[in-house]
Order: structure tokens, then C-alpha cells, then sequence
């Protein structure tokens, strides 16, 4: 089981990106209904490639989960839900353009005992408010619904 982060496109500055001197533009800031539409699709992809989310919370420009997945299946997993999440969005809105909305890189944590299982809910539960961002109702109702 892992603990997994990741940032919209332009909302961090990587270490690679200071070093060859990129220039980054215009962050990627989703909106309470693109959270929601996020989860729904990441869920979505989860059911049909068979992955167990037990927890996710979308905060305007990063996304967390906890997934029950092997080590070796993250790389591919995370791929997945990335770029479908962005098609089905796409498709979702007639978007006609390419679109970048993750950035590349993703942050993961093996969990390691039920002690660790239970703060890593709690702070991706609460991770809104750890960030100052009020309640985003449909995020929380599907984020309810697909409880495990």
C-alpha cells in the first residue's frame, strides 16, 4: 500500500527544472468542479484496471491517494490514471487541444504498519484544511461514495 502525491502542471518547481534553468508557466489551478470531475475519473480508472483506492482528496493543485497496489505496479498505475483522468476530462468538456493538467513526477510513500495506514488517512481526509481550502461538496460526495 502506498501513499502517493501528485501536482498539477506548473504548480512546483522540481530540482531538474532550477538546474537547466526552466522557466515555468502558467500553473494549473483546478477548479471545485475539476476536483470533483478528477475524482470521479480516477476512481473511474481505478474500478476498470483493478486497483484499490481506499483514500484520495484533490486540493486545487495536487492530488493525494492511498492505493493498495505492489511496488512494481506504481510506476504503470500512476501513469494510468494520470493521462486517462486528462482524456476522460478532455472528452468530458470537448476539449479539442492538447492539455497538460499533472506534472511528470509523483511522490510516494510505502506504508509500513496500521499505525502509518491510519495518520495517512486522517492527513489526506484532512488536507484541505491543512491548506486553508473550504469544502468542496461534490468532491466530498464522491470521495464518500467510494469508500471502501
Amino acid at each position: 500500500m502506498y501513499h502517493v502525491v501528485w501536482a498539477t502542471h506548473n504548480s512546483r518547481t522540481s530540482i531538474r527544472m532550477i538546474q537547466l534553468n526552466i522557466k515555468k508557466g502558467k500553473p494549473v489551478k483546478l477548479s471545485n468542479s475539476d476536483e470533483a470531475q478528477f475524482a470521479r475519473f480516477l476512481y473511474q480508472i481505478a474500478d476498470e484496471i483493478k486497483v484499490d483506492i481506499k483514500s484520495l482528496n484533490i486540493c486545487v493543485d495536487h492530488v493525494h491517494l492511498l492505493i493498495n497496489i505492489k511496488y512494481n505496479q506504481l510506476p504503470s498505475v500512476i501513469r494510468k490514471l494520470k493521462s486517462k483522468s486528462v482524456n476522460l476530462y478532455k472528452k468530458e468538456n470537448k476539449i479539442e487541444t492538447s492539455l497538460k493538467v499533472w506534472q511528470k513526477n509523483y511522490y510516494s510513500e510505502k506504508i509500513k504498519d496500521n499505525f502509518h495506514f491510519n495518520n495517512t488517512m486522517k492527513y489526506i481526509q484532512n488536507n484541505r484544511v491543512k491548506h486553508n481550502l473550504p469544502q468542496n461538496e461534490k468532491l466530498q460526495d464522491i470521495m464518500s461514495s467510494n469508500t471502501t
